[in-house]
């Protein structure tokens, strides 16, 4: 049963790549968030899927288990540090399952790191290598011409809308330019392994094609051929294909990291070239590209304010972006802001951080008056900064062994790179150099299901690349040494029965978990989408929000403020029940959700603004609004949001005169900022408006 388990192991994982094509909408079910939540559900099933075929695969069939390994020893340390801070945070929930709209958190780790070390264990040949990465390329060759036609108007699904953006099945531009940054990075990693490898090479060296070998009698069979058509030609016109059609993708996505990812990238290979490349011509064009680069930068900030630039601007919205890359920029300052709120959190929290997936948390509780108002409102969930995620959610442990990750790939790339023929030495600076770029761009992005399986596709090779001798790594046919028996192998009679109780107890775990990671949030989701839609009756919406608790109550704060929130909006089209109604959820379901979540400050107001509409002369009503009121103050203290709860209580209290110097001080203390912002004072002069008007009604 050898090869039947691990093909199938090896054809389960190369599905997973297939995720960032999901999108939960037509033809498919609808969820929340649908593209998010499909991507997250269907790698899962994939992974644990393959993960109960891979422990019957190891535990029968020791060659298949890894050898020591620095990386892997690091990866693990990383998941158990995370695991930690989990449970040390502010809420083990989130940190667990994290929400609907990330579906990230320990879990969603735990799958993707098993996926690397399963990628490493079944792929044992860079023959076997090399289908995989181009199932890979090959899905985003398909991502592109969805992009083209995105970018054509064509309709082809419905939610390909055109946009200056392209956003294709991912659901934002910025993912896109981070999955295309790594697959360009990927085919230029082909094409050159492709166009070095004919070299000539002492007889019996790696890469060689020996007479008689299977490589060899199909390149004899392909020679009958035209040369346009032979077998290597069709390859290479494949891989500049997905490069061209990728980096064509990414420009039009207007990404602005994943540009500058793309840069480090590239000069991550000139610098690991230069000293080590192996290939005069590619030594030399390296140093022409880096010079060409330096030359390109400085000119492009010489121009990018001149009106000759501007004209050519016009036309592209991706230049328009980067001409504004500065200080100035909104996005720029608020991710500057991110990073400043964020810091203050790691001060107060310096070991094991709030925990995975709490960053806003810390963000909201830093983030001042101005913060707010200068970054147009954003909440910031995540940090937008990988780097500052890991130091404000897991601390400076989990910082430390996430970056012990990237330094381990590092060394081993390095340390493999000098050993490695010509060919292979390519392929290798560029795997680097997709990592390498995929780590600037996630200075100004973070992961998420449509993006973070290229990075664990990628530390699975270079987790082969570890675990393999250098002289095998890129021969052909040639696979990395079995490993040795160990204790299961050496427990006599006892051995069958413990491998058969381990492959079932570890089958039984995973059926447990897909209910939790795939089966739950699935269901859950689902109806959480019937709950938010305003064109159905408050109770049918409170219906449904109750069918998306009880199938994921770990993942069920998000559909209930939604759906709160959505009631709330539309108070005045309730009925009399759906209004009692809804006020017995938030009683029960709100301050069940809060203890789980106690500084979720959206909650809150969700809350607060229910209960104010509910019974407002109503004494122990109106307390519970005043508590819920006070408590999203503590937690987010310079939000807009929670300045115009505030006021909405005190006009509730019957104080309208305090509720309007409430708006009065907001909008002095923070002039400037509004001036900027001239949504922002609309909408406050708004909402004192209403205030004054109803003021006027009551007397």
């Amino acid at each position: 049963m050898e090869k039947p388990l691990a093909n199938a192991v090896r054809v389960v994982l190369a599905l997973v790549l297939v995720a960032p094509l999901i999108v939960m909408a037509d033809p498919l079910p609808s969820t929340i968030f649908p593209y998010v939540v499909g991507k997250a559900v269907y790698t899962r099933l994939l992974v644990e899927l393959a993960f109960a075929l891979w422990l019957a695969l190891i535990l029968w069939h020791p060659e298949y288990r890894l050898p020591r390994s620095r990386l892997l020893l690091v990866l693990g340390i990383y998941v158990g540090v995370v695991l930690v801070a989990s449970f040390t945070g502010v809420s083990l929930q989130r940190s667990l399952w994290s929400t609907y709209e990330r579906m990230q958190g320990w879990v969603g780790l735990l799958h993707y790191a098993a996926f690397s070390v399963m990628l490493a264990s079944v792929f044992r040949t860079f023959r076997d290598w090399r289908l995989v990465l181009n199932v890979n390329l090959a899905v985003g060759l398909v991502m592109g011409l969805l992009g083209v036609s995105q970018m054509a108007g064509l309709d082809l699904l419905a939610y390909l809308v055109d946009a200056p953006r392209i956003s294709i099945t991912l659901g934002n531009a910025t993912y896109v330019g981070a999955y295309m940054l790594v697959n360009a990075l990927l085919a230029a990693a082909f094409l050159a392994h492709s166009l070095a490898s004919p070299r000539a090479r002492p007889a019996g060296s790696p890469g060689r094609v020996e007479r008689g070998s299977r490589r060899g009698r199909r390149q004899q069979a392909g020679a009958q051929q035209p040369s346009w058509a032979s077998p290597d030609n069709l390859m290479r016109v494949f891989w500049v294909s997905v490069m061209l059609l990728d980096l064509l993708m990414l420009y039009q996505s207007g990404t602005r990291g994943a540009i500058v990812g793309l840069a480090a990238g590239l000069g991550t290979f000139v610098v690991g070239y230069i000293p080590w490349g192996k290939l005069r011509p590619v030594r030399t064009a390296s140093i022409a590209l880096a010079m060409t680069g330096a030359v390109v930068v400085v000119a492009f900030l010489l121009v990018r304010n001149t009106a000759a630039f501007e004209s050519v601007a016009e036309s592209s919205l991706t230049l328009q972006r980067l001409a504004s890359l500065g200080p100035e920029d909104r996005s720029v300052r608020s991710r500057w802001t991110s990073t400043l709120m964020g810091l203050q959190g790691f001060a107060d929290r310096p070991v094991l951080g709030w925990g995975p997936e709490n960053y806003a948390v810390a963000y909201d509780l830093h983030l001042t008056e101005q913060g707010a108002v200068d970054s147009s409102l954003l909440t910031f969930d995540q940090a937008h900064n990988r780097v500052i995620e890991e130091v404000v959610t897991t601390g400076a442990l989990g910082l430390a062994a996430y970056l012990a990750v990237w330094l381990v790939m590092a060394w081993v790339l390095a340390r493999r790179t000098r050993a490695l023929e010509p060919d292979a030495q390519l392929f290798a600076l560029m795997i680097g150099a997709a990592l390498s770029g995929y780590f600037v761009q996630n200075l100004l992005l973070f992961d998420t299901p449509g993006t973070v399986v290229q990075l664990h596709l990628l530390i699975g090779f270079v987790l082969y690349l570890e675990t393999t001798p250098a002289e095998a790594a890129f021969a052909p046919g040639r696979s990395r040494e079995g490993t040795a028996p160990g204790l299961l192998e050496r427990l006599g009679d006892l051995e069958r029965p413990v491998k058969a109780g381990a492959a079932v107890a570890g089958g039984a775990a995973m059926l447990v978990l897909a209910y939790f990671a795939v089966i739950g949030p699935l269901a859950g989701s689902r109806a959480a989408d019937a709950a938010i839609a305003e064109r159905r009756s408050g109770t049918e919406r409170l219906q449904s929000l109750r069918e998306s608790i009880d199938a994921a109550p770990w993942l069920a704060v998000y559909p209930l403020r939604f759906t709160l929130t959505g009631l709330n909006s539309g108070w005045a089209g309730l009925t009399d029940q759906e209004m009692q109604a809804t006020f017995q959820v938030a009683r029960n379901e709100g301050e069940a959700a809060l203890a789980v979540e106690p500084r979720e400050w959206r909650l809150h107001l969700a809350l607060a603004r229910i209960y104010q509409r509910a019974s407002p002369d109503d004494a122990a009503t109106m307390k519970l609004a005043r508590e819920h009121t006070d408590r999203a103050f503590e937690v987010a203290p310079g939000r807009v949001e929670v300045l115009e709860l505030r006021a909405a209580q005190l006009f509730h209290e019957g104080d309208a005169e305090a509720a309007l110097e409430v708006i009065d001080g907001y909008m002095e203390r923070n002039a400037e900022q509004l001036d900027e912002n001239p949504r922002i004072r609309r909408r406050l002069i708004e909402v004192r408006g209403q205030i004054e008007d109803f003021g006027k009604e009551d007397q």
